[in-house]
Formats: C-alpha cells, structure tokens, sequence
C-alpha cells in the first residue's frame, strides 16, 4: 500500500498525520498524501516532493514524534508572515518550472506524443516533485492552458481599461503583445484546444473578447468606415490572425508572429477603418521611416 512506502521502526505515517503536515505548511489538502504517489519511485523523491531542501536534515520518524515535529512548525502567531517560506518558494518556482516545460513540450510535439520524461528533463525535476503538482499529464496540460488564460487576461484587461488610447489603436497594441507572448505559449494552445479533453478551453476567447469590445468602441466614435459593424470588424481580425498563426505554424513561412499579426491587422483595418485613421496612420509611419 501507499501508506507503507515510507516506515521508520513501528510507526507508519497516517493519513491524519498528513493532513497535520498540509496544514502546518499551508499546502494544498492531500498534498503530502499526493507525494506518496506509487509513481513515486524513492524516498529521496517523496522528500523532494513534499518540499524539503536538504535531505540530509530530514529522518522520517515514529507517527508519535512526527506530530511533535508538526506542532513545533506549527506558527504559534496568527499573524503570519506574507513571504513564502523556503520550501514554499521552492515549490512555487518548481511548479513554474514544470508549466514552462510542459508548454514547450505540448507546443513541440502535441499533448498526445507528449512524454511525461522530457518535461521533468527539461525542467529537471524528479518524478516526486511532479506528482506533488500534479496528478497526470491531462491535469498539467490543463495548468498550461490556466497560464496562458492568465498571460492573455492582463493584456486584455490593460488596453481595454486605457481611455488614452485611440480604439484602433489599443487594438494594434493588444495584438502586438500577443505576438510577443511567449511562442510556446501560443504554439502549446493551438495543439491543446484541437484536443477532445481541452475543446472547451479556450484562453484566446479573452482577448477576442478585448477585441470586440474595443471595435464596439471604435463603432460608436465613428472609426469604422461605412457600415461596417463591430462584429464585422473582430471577425477579420480573429480570422486572419488565425490564418497567419496557421501559415507561421504549418507552412514555416520564415515570417516572425508580430509580423505576421501586424500584416494581418492591417489588411483588416485597410479595409474598415476610417479614412482620417488610416491618412493619420499612413503620415505617422512615413515619418519613421524618413
């Protein structure tokens, strides 16, 4: 059994026991109890998994002493300190670690011929230190994809909320900062989402929807040309940055992604922007480039 892997004389670490230990060092519940994962193939990974820096120092002990241990970490002020401790920070960066491989990994290769061994490689972790974070490789895709939906999150939220901005304007920014994202978080979403477990996540739907809210803006301040409509305008732009992601992607255009973007933005604002845009923009550029 699990709860027999780690034994010390006559006294097994319990179940209680672990959960004792989750809240003394403000872990998630069941994390002690995940780092006994029969995956887990040594003590010395268990160690590591549960966040211990030095495994010289620790000795797995009798449940009776073990409790001691808990009670002396436990911090005898409520007011505790905001800062992580060591082995908190420890485990926050090897769990970044861990989704910065895993997105390199998935965006290489796909999630399917994904290996579990070249992500703890990349992010040289051992197999303890991964099962602590996470339970499969379907939960660590899904971690990958919670990062890129942050990434994406920020810069929507941050050129929707700037008044200052013209809309069309914001909008050529907003899509400059996703082609800067990092490239494997854009590749790593284009192979998840086509997955059957990850169709319902989307994290590009949020800047899409940045997108539409600020064409409704350049709607109503009369900086659509004609009759063109907000929805008109997001779904050029959705479409062909879909298509100049795909040509990056597939048909090794040579073509960086900002450029890309930028070329696809343009053609859409070519065709929908107002005229005194576009004369403002055509004068602006000309006078970079002389």
């Amino acid at each position: 059994m699990t709860m027999r892997k780690i034994e010390s004389g006559t006294g097994t670490l319990q179940s209680t026991t672990l959960t004792s230990l989750d809240k003394a060092l403000k872990w998630p519940q069941g994390a002690s109890l995940r780092a006994l994962d029969p995956q887990i193939e040594s003590l010395d990974h268990a160690i590591e998994a549960l966040g211990e820096v030095d495994i010289r120092r620790i000795k797995i002990r009798p449940r009776t002493e073990l409790s001691d241990v808990v009670d002396r970490r436990t911090p005898r002020s409520r007011h505790r300190s905001e800062h992580p401790r060591p082995q908190q920070q420890r485990a926050i960066n090897t769990r970044a670690l861990l989704v910065a491989a895993a997105a390199h990994e998935f965006a290489s290769t796909g999630y399917a011929a994904a290996s579990i061994n070249t992500i703890l490689d990349t992010a040289q972790c051992t197999k303890g230190a991964m099962y602590f974070h996470f339970k499969s490789k379907e939960e660590m895709a899904h971690a990958v994809l919670d990062e890129i939906h942050t990434t994406y999150t920020d810069i929507a939220q941050h050129w929707t909320a700037d008044d200052s901005a013209h809309p069309l304007d914001a909008i050529a920014c907003l899509i400059d900062e996703i082609a800067d994202a990092d490239d494997d978080i854009l590749r790593a979403e284009t192979r998840l989402v086509l997955e059957p477990e990850f169709r319902t996540r989307r994290p590009s739907a949020t800047w899409e929807a940045a997108l539409t809210e600020l064409a409704d803006t350049a709607h109503k301040t009369g900086a659509l040309r004609g009759r063109t409509t907000a929805q008109t305008l997001t779904k050029t732009l959705v479409n062909g940055l879909a298509g100049a992601r795909y040509r990056n992607e597939v048909l090794a255009a040579g073509q960086s992604v900002r450029d890309s973007y930028r070329e696809a933005a343009d053609l859409a604002f070519a065709a929908f922007a107002d005229e005194n845009y576009l004369n403002a923009i055509m004068g602006h550029r000309q006078e970079q480039t002389a």
